[in-house]
């Protein structure tokens, strides 16, 4: 963006690097990116309201309820009230942290779920499952693709490095807290979502259920917001100057929905998606494209070394991303 001013999206600079093809392919991994996070939001969902619920509901049945429900808000582009409610994912991930300090603290000493019990940690289950974790690790550091429209929101671009610097941090920090916590209280018995863990240990809290229940309500928040911009992409090329509150682009956006269900209820679990996100999309997408881009743009002011070291980010990074989506069809079955 400071080569030339008029790149406002990760897709214009795409385009800037290697022409209209650069553009198609990114746009193309951004709608496949987009789906999967869609039927992440509606897995989430169902499992967390198959805990609450539960009973003769099945967690597909509930997958589906969910994705009815919050089909209603797919069928506007204007999302400035849900936009808002995104404070609540934020909410969500303090509470989760703060519930299971509680629970560490508040759990008998004997069995899952306690602080005071340490005795049953392992290094590792099997060293199989590193492949798997490598895109389960890295889903948590994407959100390149935004990066575009923050820096151009900026009124001082100078702040740009440090604020990203400032974000990532923060979130390393989050996530290690989290990790360390889940493995400390319940190492091997960990499930795909330390909210389930919570309720089983600690279900008559009601701090907990209310985490629960914001695991709910937060994804249900930003569903419309993550299927905007891909039925937006999709209404450019199908749907040329057709009004984006017509019929038509409500039909269209169903069938985008209908597809997510379809995906969250056919992939075995929200592990196996969000490694599918981490290991294909993400990869592509925050790190080795980047590099592509970088290599291309800015080759005649880079010395050998750089070049020869870019180049090696990139094989190392490829490989990775490779071994990774290979890996998520056999990813470990949890608790």
């Amino acid at each position: 963006m400071e080569l030339d001013p008029r790149i406002r999206t990760y897709s214009d600079i795409g385009s800037f690097a290697f022409g209209a093809r650069g553009s198609l392919f990114i746009s193309v991994l951004f709608c496949i990116e987009l789906v999967a996070v869609l039927s992440m939001y509606l897995t989430l969902m169902g499992d967390s309201l198959e805990t609450l619920i539960g009973g003769q509901w099945t967690r597909s049945c509930l997958t589906a309820a969910t994705a009815l429900l919050v089909l209603p808000t797919c069928w506007t582009s204007q999302l400035n009230l849900l936009s808002h409610l995104s404070i609540i994912g934020i909410i969500s991930s303090l509470l989760l942290v703060l519930a299971l300090i509680n629970t560490g603290f508040t759990t008998p000493r004997y069995g899952p779920g306690s602080f005071y019990n340490v005795s049953n940690l392992v290094a590792f289950n099997s060293m199989s499952n590193i492949p798997y974790a490598v895109g389960l690790e890295i889903s948590g550091f994407a959100g390149h693709a935004v990066f575009p429209s923050i820096y151009d929101s900026l009124t001082v671009k100078n702040d740009f490095p440090s604020l990203i610097n400032w974000v990532y941090v923060s979130c390393s920090l989050l996530y290690m807290t989290m990790a360390l916590m889940g493995y400390f209280l319940f190492s091997s018995w960990t499930k795909e979502e330390l909210t389930l863990n919570l309720y089983d240990v600690a279900g008559d809290s009601f701090v907990v259920k209310f985490t629960v229940l914001l695991m709910v309500v937060n994804p249900f928040t930003k569903f419309a917001l993550t299927l905007n911009p891909l039925a937006s992409i999709i209404e450019q090329i199908v749907l040329p100057g057709e009004d984006s509150r017509g019929y038509k682009s409500k039909f269209l956006r169903s069938i985008l929905t209908g597809i997510a269900l379809l995906l969250a209820l056919t992939l075995p679990s929200f592990a196996s998606i969000c490694a599918f996100i981490g290991a294909f999309c993400s990869f592509i997408v925050s790190v080795i494209f980047p590099l592509f881009c970088y290599l291309k743009l800015y080759r005649d002011r880079l010395s050998g070394a750089e070049i020869l070291f870019l180049k090696g980010l990139i094989a190392l990074n490829s490989i990775l991303c490779i071994v990774g989506t290979a890996a998520v069809p056999f990813g470990p079955q949890t608790p």
